[in-house]
C-alpha cells in the first residue's frame, strides 16, 4: 500500500499504525494531530475498510475466541482485535471516528500491556511535574486547563493517560480533547498528584484515604467494555498507584489565584 495511504500515531508511548484510510482522511488527520504523528515502529496494526456498514444495534457486544481476540459489533462499524497479534481489523461506513476507537482500543489494552489506564481528566504539566484533575462532565476540567494555559503546559482537559515506566506514574498528553483544543506537546510529566475536582464557592482540599481514592478513581477510568478481567486489573493498578501518589478532594473557585492555592497544599 503507498505510504500516503499509512499513517501512525504515538499515543500515551503507544504506537498505532492504521492503513486503509482515504488521502482525504490521513491529510484532515495530519493537519488535526500533527504532534501525535509518528514514525517509530507500531505497537498495533489497524486495517479498515470503508463500506456501508450499519448495524441496529448500538451497544457493544462481544465474542471472545480464547484469550486472544475480540470482536466488537456497533451501529457503525464491527472490528475485531487480535490482542496477540497486535492487529485490528475493522469495517466501517464513512465518518466512522478513528480516535475513538483509538480512546477505546486504549482503555482496553493500557491496564494490561503499559500498567496504565485512562481517566475523565484534566492534566497540566508544571516544573517537569504532572497534575491530574479528575471529574466528570462540567466539574470543572476545561476551566482548570485554562487557568493553566497561559505559564503551564496542557497536556489535555478532557482525558488523560496514566502510564508506568521504570517505577514511575507518567501522565501522557493525549488527542481526545474538550473545549480546550488541540495539545500543543505530545509530552509525559512524572505524577505529582491527583485532584478530584468539583467547582465551589472557596477553595478547599482533603487528602483521600487509599479506600476512597481507589473508589473514585473506578468512577472515573474509562473503559470501552464492562469485563472482570480489565477491572481486577484496574482495582489493582489503582491500589498500587494510591501507595505511591497522594490523591486529594478538591473544591475550586474559577480564579487565577488557584495555583497558588495548589502549590500550597501539595
Amino acid at each position: 500500500m503507498p505510504e500516503e495511504h499509512r499513517i501512525k500515531f504515538n499515543i500515551a508511548n503507544i504506537v498505532f499504525e492504521i492503513t486503509g484510510l482515504s488521502e482525504e482522511a490521513i491529510s484532515e488527520l495530519m493537519q488535526t494531530y500533527p504532534v501525535f504523528l509518528t514514525r517509530s515502529k507500531s505497537d498495533f496494526k489497524i486495517h479498515l475498510s470503508m463500506k456501508r456498514y450499519q448495524n441496529k444495534t448500538a451497544d457493544f457486544q462481544r465474542a471472545i475466541l480464547g484469550s486472544d481476540c475480540l470482536y466488537i459489533q456497533q451501529e457503525y462499524f464491527k472490528a475485531k482485535i487480535n490482542f496477540k497479534k497486535a492487529k485490528v481489523w475493522i469495517e466501517a461506513s464513512p465518518g466512522f471516528g478513528i480516535m475513538s476507537f483509538l480512546r477505546f482500543l486504549i482503555s482496553l489494552i493500557a491496564p494490561e500491556k503499559k500498567q496504565g489506564f485512562l481517566l475523565h481528566a484534566a492534566a497540566v504539566s508544571d516544573n517537569n511535574y504532572g497534575y491530574v484533575f479528575v471529574g466528570p462532565s462540567e466539574s470543572g476540567k476545561t476551566t482548570l486547563a485554562r487557568l493553566s494555559s497561559k505559564d503551564k503546559i496542557v497536556l489535555t482537559d478532557e482525558t488523560a493517560a496514566i502510564v508506568k515506566t521504570d517505577g514511575n506514574y507518567y501522565v501522557w498528553s493525549t488527542p481526545f480533547i474538550g473545549e480546550f483544543g488541540q495539545v500543543k506537546q505530545n509530552m509525559a510529566s512524572p505524577v505529582k498528584a491527583v485532584y478530584f475536582i468539583k467547582k465551589d464557592s472557596q477553595f478547599r482540599h482533603r487528602q483521600l484515604e487509599k479506600a476512597e481514592a481507589v473508589k473514585l478513581f473506578l468512577g472515573n477510568v474509562i473503559l470501552g467494555l464492562q469485563d472482570v478481567e480489565i477491572l481486577n486489573c484496574l482495582f489493582d493498578l489503582f491500589e498500587n498507584f494510591t501507595k505511591r501518589i497522594p490523591c486529594y478532594e478538591f473544591g475550586f473557585k474559577p480564579e487565577v489565584d488557584i495555583w497558588r492555592y495548589i502549590y500550597g497544599f501539595t
